[in-house]
């Protein structure tokens, strides 16, 4: 769970093959589900959302 916005963009692009700019929620969990990040493009820009449990 180290990677940014950035990080997470590339991997989204690269390894999924999706459109990072799409309309789309990118979720992505930590080793022991405890921890979760969501990228969201709004149109504007990046959100990255972050839950630590």
């Amino acid at each position: 769970m180290r990677k940014g916005i950035d990080g997470l963009a590339q991997i989204v692009e690269d390894s999924v093959g999706k459109d990072v700019y799409s309309k789309a929620v990118y979720l992505f969990c930590g080793r022991n589900n405890t921890k979760m990040k969501a990228l969201v493009w709004d149109g504007d820009g990046f959100l990255l959302l972050y839950k630590k449990g």
